[in-house]
């Protein structure tokens, strides 16, 4: 019995729209594929995180430029309180996104390029100094 490997879409109302079909190669080839497209979208994760954070804070920041525009004396604790909570939360999400890459280089790749890398991300933190 021969094993047939059909390329198909899912649509929104749960039907399947058939693409073609694929050879053997084909589909472990695209077998392949998806593995790696789907660990990318794993370590992407943590680069959405960063991504929020920041569009938190940046959109914090919009919200008071407008309000300290309308009242100049708008600073209160709260004010800085909610600064630095999103403060926090962005810098934690950066530091979780490169210890979780470090751990991915570590994994897949040669020590040689994660002590680069490792040397690389530490100059990053001298660079404030």
């Amino acid at each position: 019995m021969k094993d047939t490997y059909l390329l198909q879409v899912l649509t929104d109302k749960n039907e399947f729209i058939h693409i073609k079909e694929l050879s053997k190669d084909e589909y472990i080839k695209f077998n392949q594929a998806s593995i790696f497209m789907n660990k990318f979208n794993i370590k992407l994760f943590f680069f959405r995180m960063v991504d929020y954070a920041y569009m938190e804070l940046k959109h914090f920041e919009k919200d008071y430029d407008a309000q300290i525009k309308i009242n100049p004396l708008a600073v209160d604790n709260d004010v800085i309180f909610e600064f630095f909570k999103l403060f926090h939360n962005y810098l934690s999400s950066v530091n979780l996104f490169l210890n979780q890459y470090s751990a991915n280089v570590k994994r897949d790749y040669n020590q040689d390029l994660f002590d680069e890398f490792e040397e690389l991300r530490h100059s990053l933190y001298d660079v404030i100094d």
